[in-house]
């Protein structure tokens, strides 16, 4: 019974010291040697409830989304009795082993199964009443599940009681991760110059107690939030003195994350940075081409499409070990692949060609039926903002050629952001599309092309309505 208690006990030392790797392999040997060590899987469900549910955390953190370990996750459930029959120590193993579930599936991009997860385990800790630090962390991590589903309004309440137990127990990492989390919501909402605030307290805190991954996660999100700013001037051809610091301070803090990643064993996260660095260095381009900063246009173009099909590949190489399963994370670097055959090479045809394919892609795995759409929105949730994003684009690029068909890509665009939340910051975008492109066109001439989509909704997506989108057009033009 020491050994095995002994061998708990240290897996959650390496755990709670952040010692991944040393954890993984001692959680490996203990469940190669299960016989020398004396557990039984049924006796000891308890014991190696927990040691699984912190092993598979930490292979998620490291390695990323393995559909293996949601079986291994299932068998050590079943293994312990129903909640209501569970003695204490069993309780926080479910608890733990739930958390540990909704954490994988929110790595593979199922946030709805994800939510499901993390209010199952919340009712086993909250049946425990102490390990309050694991119920703050469980609180944030539902928080970010439901912001990712444009839930915001369900997220916020999770974190106010997440920051109450941070102040109450005087938990500095909980402090890290609530801050964290209300950047991230920030930056999904679209209010940048919050969510650089509270990045930047989050990567103080996580400084302070030596947190590479918190580290990781805030400058990720400063970053992002300061490029979207500098593409929003770009947009607005405005503040573009302030633009270039953006871009400058944003790819510094990249960078200093990439190294983080690469030296601390978090791999898996390194997909997701190129792509950021990526955007950077696009942005970047873009200013250099209106004389703002001294970097040569071409060369910065060239690098952004390193950086971009770098991320492409860690992301098809992660396709191919079967390990993710949505094409979303692959679309959004194919728009931004568009956006450069767009912006750089100048070539609408290439851009648009990739921007068929990527929506190919996208309907490959789900059905952009308007009823099928409708009555799946959980599970459309994961592919709305990327197909949204090539809508987009592709209403940018066909505008010009095509008023109207220009028009009909946009509303489709506008629309999924709806669908995926009203408050999305996507539809922002697209009311600053409309009025550049329609400001100057003739009353009457403006007249035609808004009374041509009213009648192509009627006919085509008369279930999505209302979504405001006409009488945004018309509110904004006049």
């Amino acid at each position: 019974q020491v050994i095995r208690e002994s061998a708990e006990m240290w897996i959650e030392r390496f755990h709670w010291w952040g010692q991944y790797q040393r954890e993984i392999d001692f959680a490996e040997k203990i469940f190669a040697s299960l016989e020398d060590l004396h557990l039984d899987p049924r006796r000891d469900a308890a014991i190696l409830g927990n040691i699984t549910a912190l092993y598979v955390r930490s292979k998620v953190l490291t390695q990323g989304f393995d559909p293996q370990l949601a079986v291994l996750l299932e068998e050590r459930l079943a293994a312990l009795p129903a909640l209501e029959k569970c003695d204490r120590r069993q309780t926080l193993a479910r608890a733990r082993l739930l958390i540990s579930q909704g954490f994988l599936t929110t790595r593979g991009g199922r946030f709805a199964e994800a939510a499901q997860y993390y209010a199952s385990a919340q009712t086993a800790l909250t049946l425990l009443g102490e390990y309050r630090d694991e119920l703050s962390m469980l609180l944030n991590n539902t928080a970010h599940v439901h912001a990712r589903q444009g839930q915001f309004g369900l997220a916020l309440p999770l974190i106010n009681r997440a920051q109450k137990i941070n102040e109450t127990l005087g938990l500095l990492p909980g402090k890290g991760l609530t801050f964290s989390t209300l950047a991230s919501i920030n930056l999904l909402r679209g209010y940048f110059i919050t969510a650089i605030k509270w990045a930047t307290q989050a990567k103080d805190v996580f400084n302070q107690v030596r947190d590479p991954w918190g580290q990781i996660l805030a400058l990720q999100t400063m970053a992002s939030a300061k490029r979207k700013q500098a593409k929003q001037a770009l947009f607005q051809d405005l503040e573009l003195d302030e633009a270039l610091q953006k871009v400058v301070e944003a790819r510094a803090e990249l960078e200093e994350a990439i190294a983080l990643a690469q030296n601390h064993g978090f791999e898996n996260q390194l997909w997701s940075l190129y792509g950021d660095l990526g955007k950077v260095y696009r942005e970047t381009a873009r200013l250099a081409e209106k004389g703002w900063g001294s970097g040569a246009p071409n060369e910065l173009y060239r690098a952004s499409e390193q950086c971009l099909n770098e991320a492409l590949f860690r992301i098809q190489a992660e396709r191919a070990k079967n390990k993710r399963r949505l094409a979303a994370d692959e679309a959004e670097i194919e728009v931004d692949l568009a956006e450069l055959l767009y912006y750089f090479e100048r070539s609408r045809t290439k851009a648009v060609e990739k921007l068929a394919a990527t929506r190919a892609m996208l309907e490959q795995e789900f059905s952009f039926a308007p009823d099928y759409l409708i009555k799946r929105k959980g599970e459309a949730i994961n592919y709305l903002i990327p197909m949204g994003k090539v809508e987009r684009l592709l209403g940018q690029i066909r505008f010009a050629e095509d008023g109207p068909e220009g028009l009909r890509h946009l509303y489709r665009a506008f629309a999924y952001f709806h669908l995926f939340s009203e408050n999305a910051a996507e539809k922002q975008s697209i009311y600053e599309i409309l009025y550049r492109e329609m400001v100057d066109i003739p009353p009457e001439e403006r007249q035609r092309l808004i009374a041509g989509l009213q009648e192509y909704v009627a006919q085509n997506y008369a279930l999505f309505e209302p979504t405001g989108f006409v009488e945004a057009i018309q509110t904004l033009l006049g």
